[in-house]
């Protein structure tokens, strides 16, 4: 719901050494061009009933599939991780498992909600409810885990970003009250936490804050926070080849793009920010212009771009490009590693490929 690290920290989970939480940050919230089968793959045309829009629900529809019959193991964890064990139970899990699989249900979530029919992935999109319902009754007893990405954070049960995300999707109220007791001035975090986990997963919590009708005043100034710290790390120079840190920038960006137009849903007075959504959504544009070979960077780019409302007729060239990057099984394969979250990735691909279609009509 994390971003790729390179390296995993060992800790002990109820005896278990696990590696601790890395990976693929959660892309979304809540994806036609008619694609013919091929032997040699499939390629994309332009739909003449729609102004040239891309048609894309065919991918969709495959997309569907393959997230209906995902691996746990093999489609949603990366090689790193598969040596962990990932049992059916989740009491039983290791950390790490637990919470790739929490990411997984959230995306299945998500597509229940966007998509209205789901297709092929209808019970396994009950299931990822019936999960997080479960979940949800669970975590409201334990403490909310800071550590994982803020050394002056406390450590506690269960992580923040996806506290505050089963919070805000399952309506728990109780959860909803441990994240605001944490509120510190203008956020959660201390100055030694991770600079793009401070945006993005904090940018949840925000919107969990506005489902929960909080003081205008108190959203207020956690944007402008949220806005300083985005623009201060936007602004250090980036290490030539740090594939990593680049695509943690643009899901940074996503992010408190992602909240401006949640708060600005919900009723509260977001015009002072119109200038800097722009800006974002040119920053993630640009970005996906510069990778149209990444699924990554086109359903993060596709999906808030979607959205926000950009301009449709840009966003034909992004849709494409993702559709084009779906393979013989119907899902899509990270940049990072061709087995490396594929279930995750294709849930999100399928949620940006249908949020353009709804914005291209």
């Amino acid at each position: 719901g994390r971003l790729f690290k390179k390296r995993l920290k060992a800790i002990t989970v109820e005896g278990v050494m696990v590696a601790r939480k890395i990976a693929l940050d959660r892309l979304l919230v809540p994806a036609i061009a008619v694609i013919a089968v091929l032997a040699a793959g499939y390629f994309v045309v332009l739909s003449p009933a729609s102004s040239g829009a891309v048609e894309v629900r065919p991918a969709v529809a495959r997309g569907l599939e393959f997230v209906s019959k995902a691996n746990i193991t093999s489609d949603t964890l990366s090689e790193d991780e598969q040596a962990i064990p990932a049992e059916a139970k989740y009491e039983n899990m290791s950390e790490l498992a637990l919470y790739r699989r929490t990411d997984f249900m959230l995306d299945l979530h998500f597509i229940g909600r966007e998509l209205g029919n789901a297709g092929a992935a209808k019970a396994r999109v009950e299931e990822a409810g019936a999960f997080l319902r479960h979940l949800a009754e669970r975590w409201q007893e334990g403490s909310v885990d800071y550590a994982y990405f803020d050394a002056g954070g406390e450590k506690g049960d269960y992580a923040f970003d996806l506290y505050c995300m089963i919070a805000l999707e399952t309506g728990n109220r109780k959860m909803a009250a441990k994240i605001r007791e944490g509120l510190k001035q203008d956020g959660w975090s201390t100055p030694r936490a991770q600079e793009f986990r401070v945006i993005i997963d904090e940018s949840w919590c925000i919107m969990m804050l506005a489902e929960f009708k909080e003081d205008k005043q108190v959203l207020s100034k956690l944007l402008a926070a949220k806005k300083r710290r985005l623009q201060a790390y936007l602004a250090k120079p980036l290490k030539d080849g740090d594939s990593v840190e680049e695509i943690r920038r643009s899901y940074a960006a996503a992010h408190l793009l992602m909240a401006l137009g949640f708060l600005k849903k919900k009723g509260y007075d977001a015009s002072a920010y119109s200038g800097y959504e722009r800006e974002l959504q040119e920053k993630l544009f640009s970005d996906g212009m510069a990778h149209l070979d990444s699924a990554d960077y086109l359903s993060n780019s596709l999906y808030f771009l979607a959205k926000t409302g950009f301009g449709k007729q840009k966003l034909g060239e992004l849709a494409e490009a993702l559709a084009k990057l779906q393979v013989q099984d119907g899902g899509w394969s990270s940049m990072f590693s061709p087995r490396m979250f594929r279930g995750l990735l294709t849930a999100r691909a399928v949620l940006a490929l249908n949020a353009y279609g709804e914005s291209a009509g």
